[in-house]
């Protein structure tokens, strides 16, 4: 289903959103300096790889999409790799030029259809719209973990939230661990997004709008920038209480814990 069905949304705004992302993400890596630790990467190397996303919207090859989601770790590793050693601020101008191509070829004046198909990691068909929030979520996502990784505060506001949701509609399917033995039914009632149900069976998913006549094993309700830091792989468990996400009804609440467990990290 059209991401549009769950998150309306224009070029314009997911443009807008995304340069202001990405404002503040260049303003982030400015101050942290290239060597600060980030999880498995420094903070220049989150820096490199946002470039090469980038870049492959701007210079998409069949090979930069990973057959299955864990694939993408070596796509990210040899192009990593690849890149030459430069300063932040040499970086940041290699972002800025390819922005400015990405904005001639994906931007709002290009009038590209929000429901249009492309290919995505893990053998996932999205749409225009979804690629588009996927950048954006780059910059959010990876912004994220730079400033956790500082101490520093990195605020995702609910609209953003909903966009990254919006876009996990249409990747969740695709990400379903394919190790996965639970049965479980979820329905998400999020803030700003049009309700979903997602039914995973062992390695088989169903998402799609709920009806009457589902009774879901939990229904899950509250902030979708909560949601989204799960579905990255952002959140844990323990932190649900902190988080605004919550099981509110559902034959089975217990089971909202399977939500950590059931996707592989995008």
């Amino acid at each position: 289903m059209p991401a549009q069905d769950f998150v309306a949304t224009s070029a314009e705004e997911l443009a807008g959103r995304t340069a202001g992302a990405r404002q503040r993400f260049a303003a982030l890596l400015r101050s942290v300096g290239p060597d600060l630790v980030v999880g498995g990467w420094a903070s220049r190397d989150v820096l490199v790889h946002v470039v090469n996303v980038v870049n492959r919207y701007n210079e998409f090859a069949p090979e930069r999409l990973a057959d299955a989601p864990r694939g993408v770790d070596e796509i990210n590793r040899r192009e990593l790799e690849a890149f030459d050693d430069r300063p932040i601020e040499a970086l940041l101008d290699v972002l800025d030029a390819e922005m400015e191509a990405f904005d001639g070829r994906w931007g709002p004046t290009q009038g590209l259809p929000l429901d249009a198909p492309l290919p995505f990691h893990g053998g996932a068909t999205i749409d225009v719209q979804s690629g588009l929030t996927n950048l954006l979520a780059e910059y959010l996502v990876h912004g994220f973990d730079v400033a956790r990784a500082a101490g520093r505060d990195w605020v995702i506001d609910e609209r953003d939230g909903a966009l990254l949701c919006g876009f996990a509609t249409q990747i969740l399917p695709s990400y379903l661990r394919a190790t996965n033995t639970h049965t479980v039914s979820l329905c998400f009632e999020l803030d700003g997004v049009e309700p979903w149900l997602l039914a995973a069976d062992g390695p088989r998913v169903d998402l799609r709008p709920p009806n009457a006549a589902d009774e879901p094993d939990v229904v899950v309700a509250g902030s979708p920038v909560a949601a989204a830091l799960v579905f990255y792989g952002r959140a844990t468990a323990p932190q649900l209480e902190d988080l605004d996400l919550r099981a509110v009804d559902g034959a089975r609440p217990e089971l909202l814990a399977l939500v950590f467990d059931l996707f592989e990290r995008p």
